[in-house]
């Protein structure tokens, strides 16, 4: 794309018309996918204390739309990229690989959710809005973005956020809606089980998300001995064995 490229121009001059309009972010991904081949894309809202606000999709199956709604409702404490989004990132584009920990292609969130929802390779476009909020637009791929994919995409990333964060503003009412997704500790309350304390839901959401045992005792600046306790208290009051029945629970899959 060079400077002289009238047409690269007159549809990003659409687009900027387009800000605010209910179709925005069908037509934001849509100039995005001329320059860029990506397979799926959401918008969200992250924020702290609730489930994420769904602003637009793109579901192409009942599956899909499946995986979404568990996501919303108690998943997306395991997204890698919700909790570094909710750290207080500069706007700009990140890489899955760069934001999640050591282990999350082998957790069961990524083999039974991730895969199917995204794939392979994702990057999302964030871009902060207050209060804690960040507003995210993700594209995944089947493949692998490639080193001139990313090249372009952040040629892209000084005005992308700023774009997506003018159309939150101006749509006004879903980036104010509070959605009412459970988190982790009342699914657990209604499946029966005991209340876990702070400390263990912290060491089961960074277990499940995939972070190792050392990296959370780095994380939390306790010694690894204290996670492998906690996570012997929790294993004991889930009544399971293993991380993967702990996700099954979770998932409504296993019979209690």
């Amino acid at each position: 794309m060079e400077v002289s490229d009238l047409a690269f121009h007159a549809a990003l001059g659409k687009l900027v018309g387009d800000v605010g309009n209910a179709d925005f972010w069908r037509r934001l991904t849509t100039f995005l996918r001329r320059q860029v081949a990506f397979d799926t894309w959401v918008a969200m809202i992250f924020q702290p204390g609730h489930a994420p606000v769904l602003l637009a999709d793109c579901p192409d199956d009942a599956v899909a739309d499946v995986l979404l709604r568990d996501y919303l409702a108690r998943f997306y404490l395991l997204d890698p990229f919700c909790r570094f989004a909710l750290s207080g990132p500069a706007a700009g584009l990140y890489r899955i690989d760069d934001v999640a920990p050591e282990l999350f292609r082998q957790t069961e969130y990524y083999q039974t959710y991730y895969r199917h929802m995204v794939d392979h390779d994702e990057v999302q476009f964030l871009a902060p809005i207050g209060g804690g909020r960040v507003i995210s637009l993700s594209l995944g791929s089947h493949g692998v973005f490639s080193a001139a994919d990313m090249g372009v995409l952040q040629l892209y990333a000084a005005w992308v956020p700023p774009l997506m964060a003018l159309a939150v503003r101006l749509e006004a009412g879903p980036a104010q809606a509070a959605h009412g997704g459970a988190d982790l500790q009342a699914v657990l309350e209604r499946l029966g089980c005991p209340r876990l304390t702070a400390r263990e839901m912290d060491v089961m959401v960074l277990m499940q998300a995939g972070h190792s045992t050392r990296s959370i005792a780095q994380s939390m600046r306790i010694s690894p001995h204290t996670i492998k306790v906690h996570r012997r208290n929790i294993y004991e009051k889930l009544g399971v064995s293993t991380q993967a029945e702990v996700f099954a629970l979770l998932s409504g899959r296993m019979v209690r």
